[in-house]
């Protein structure tokens, strides 16, 4: 195989996935690790070279061996198999208050009201007791003048009891827990004001959030407001905090969202723009490591002042490989030097799998460096702009084409003009950053940083208008589809066979993709029956408000307080996945405030609203002895959180009647 690498990060990743997964916890794993090493090694010694056997038994060996070490690291990495995590002392001490001493690792993330923290926990005092302790958690504090100007390396000590991240409470809803455990943290902290500054320490994290504050600040310096400074502060450091929902469904509709998180487009608009500074110096060849010095010190100092998210470090040591293969003048492939920083950062973090934007990032880099030549050489054009528009397409064509399955998956949607939106964002974002990198070089002058922002406002505003114009277009965005890990990596494997048959030319491989479109296909038509004949009552379990569906077939009536229905980023993360599970069409809305108190017959159902103005219900305070239950009644309170529905279907008695309590038991589902 032509890229070795690119073999055993498959077979590593493979090993940290289930490993992390399946949360394996033994030391076996590493056993098998060293065994299967050992064995590699044996037979490399041993064997004769001659023997056709020898080099297959040998890659065989080491196959296993990478895959358990990918097992292993999944759990040597995890703080949770370690003795002195820290939920393992809380357990111990029946989760009562604690004083923590804590540090913070990430910058804050303001809210409205409070002020979030992630954090370690590096000490737990309890009583006269103090635990050293491991593991990482989140603290909400009181947003005030102190708690805003926290930073990375400060070390806390806060006084709160701990409560574990609970799993999603609706059928489909995003779940919060399984992502947060991806990232090690599994316990949140309410401690509102009770905490002080024990100290500040440096760390990288920390000099990055100073460099990005300063730079924000440069940019508000500049007369950017609005909009203008949330896509600003957004595109050029990948701070997302002031961008409106509006905004931010805008820029994901239209396929251009990849702008404004700093990733590999970023870094690699410095990278060019460094290259493009170093040809017209003309340095001799002799100087040639000068130039690879710079890159490097220019990447990593543009990771620094974007806060070193881990999107913009991971682009940054994907291009610190091709610099150093540069520098040393090696001739290794580029998938393999891909494939080395992919193993070299999961090494650091196995956890790293399990985030979106990993899997994104390399598997959009993949199919640009293999797709985009291909694509390209389609057509050429005799004039310079036609060609760079048609070099721009194809970048697109095939990023889009390496992740597209992923993003079905994850974020049920696909964006249609995502070819114009491209043509509008990725040369602006190339002056964007071009002027937002020079903004920061002449902050020492207020005339330069007044003229910059006005060019950079002018430039903002036709970036925002275009993407606003392109969200308008009839048919900007397909939305609701749904497709499982399945039909995501049945559709990998199509495209795996579709470009080997491009090259090959061999009918097994038609008869594969045949095979495999055949298998979506019939997967798709037994989904629609199965929906076509789906009857179902749910109720949502949601703070504060009242959702409930009434749902037959692909059609269903969806009963909301008004506060809820306007509030779209609430109905996607609550509720709109479900819609996109079960195949459903755009409901017919019905205001909760129009049935209080009311009687709604529905497909042979009776279901009573019954409005109660008092926090505590008895429920059968209103039922005499001889009485029965029979309809499905609904028990609301003053903010239209649901207390209490009754799910009995036939005469029952008193003692006899079934109690689902949205509070205790979360959301309530019922099949007709």
């Amino acid at each position: 195989m032509k890229f070795p690498l690119i073999k055993f990060l498959i077979f590593f990743a493979l090993g940290i996935s289930l490993g992390i997964y399946f949360e394996f916890n033994h030391q076996i794993f590493a056993l098998i690790f060293f065994v299967f090493l050992g064995l590699g090694l044996l037979n490399e010694f041993l064997l004769k070279s001659y023997l056709p056997s020898k080099k297959f038994i040998g890659e065989l060996f080491l196959i296993f061996a990478v895959f358990f070490a990918g097992i292993s690291i999944s759990f040597i990495k995890n703080d949770s198999f370690k003795i002195n995590y820290f939920p393992k002392i809380i357990s111990l001490n029946n989760n009562q208050k604690y004083q923590s001493l804590i540090e913070i690792t990430e910058p804050i993330l303001i809210k409205k009201k409070t002020i979030l923290i992630k954090g370690k926990v590096r000490k737990l005092i309890y009583t006269d007791s103090t635990y050293t302790t491991i593991g990482k958690a989140i603290w909400y504090v009181s947003k005030d003048t102190a708690s805003m100007k926290l930073l990375p390396g400060d070390e806390l000590l806060v006084s709160s009891s701990y409560q574990k991240v609970e799993n999603s409470l609706n059928p489909g809803q995003f779940d919060y827990s399984k992502y947060l455990k991806f990232n090690q943290i599994e316990y949140v902290s309410y401690c509102q004001n009770k905490w002080n500054l024990n100290n500040s320490k440096f760390t990288l994290k920390r000099a990055g959030t100073l460099c990005r504050d300063y730079c924000i600040d440069t940019f508000r310096k500049s007369n950017l407001k609005g909009d203008q400074l949330a896509v600003a502060c957004a595109l050029t450091f990948g701070f997302k905090d002031e961008l409106d929902d509006q905004l931010k469904h805008a820029f994901s509709s239209t396929g251009a969202m990849h702008v404004l998180a700093v990733s590999g487009l970023h870094v690699g608009i410095v990278y060019f723009l460094i290259i493009g500074i170093f040809k017209l110096l003309r340095l001799a060849p002799k100087y040639n490591w000068v130039k690879l010095l710079v890159l490097l010190l220019c990447i990593w100092f543009y990771a620094l002042i974007t806060g070193m998210s881990s999107s913009v470090v991971r682009a940054s040591t994907m291009l610190t490989f091709f610099i150093f293969a540069e520098l040393f003048n090696k001739s290794t492939s580029v998938y393999n030097i891909l494939a080395a920083s992919a193993i070299l950062l999961l090494v650091i973090n196995p956890f790293f799998i399990m985030q979106v934007g990993f899997q994104l990032s390399y598997l959009a880099v993949l199919g640009i460096l293999y797709i985009q030549p291909k694509i390209e050489k389609l057509f050429y054009f005799n004039n310079w702009i036609s060609n760079k528009i048609w070099s721009i397409t194809s970048v697109s064509i095939s990023a889009q084409i390496a992740t597209f399955p992923l993003g079905l998956l994850y974020f049920h949607q696909f964006p249609n003009y995502f070819l114009i939106s491209n043509l509008l964002v990725i040369p602006t974002a190339f002056i964007l950053l071009v002027l937002g990198l020079l903004l920061i070089a002449f902050s020492f002058s207020s005339t330069m940083v007044i003229l910059l922002g006005h060019i950079k406002g002018f430039i903002l505003n036709l970036l925002i208008g275009g993407v606003n114009w392109i969200d308008q277009l009839p048919g900007s965005l397909i939305e609701g589809i749904s497709i499982t890990i399945t039909e995501a990596l049945l559709i990998y494997f199509t495209i795996v066979i579709i470009i080997l048959y491009n090259k090959y030319q061999r009918k097994i491989y038609a008869f594969i993709v045949i095979s495999f479109l055949s298998f979506l296909m019939i997967g798709d038509i037994y989904e629609d029956y199965k929906f076509a004949n789906q009857k179902k009552i749910i109720i949502y379990d949601i703070p504060t408000h009242f959702a409930m569906d009434l749902i037959v077939g692909d059609n269903h009536y969806f009963i909301v307080d008004e506060q809820l229905w306007k509030n779209k980023q609430q109905l996607l993360f609550y509720i709109k996945h479900n819609w996109y599970n079960l195949d459903l069409n755009p409901p017919e809305y019905i205001n909760i405030d129009q049935l209080k108190n009311k009687t709604l017959i529905w497909e042979d159902q009776v279901i009573d609203f019954v409005f109660e103005n008092k926090n505590n219900i008895e429920l059968n305070r209103s039922l005499k002895n001889d009485q029965f239950w029979m309809n499905n009644q609904i028990y609301l309170r003053e903010n239209n959180k649901i207390a209490y529905v009754s799910i009995s279907s036939k005469k029952q008695t008193n003692e006899e009647l079934q109690i689902h309590s949205i509070e205790k038991d979360g959301y309530y589902v019922k099949n007709l």
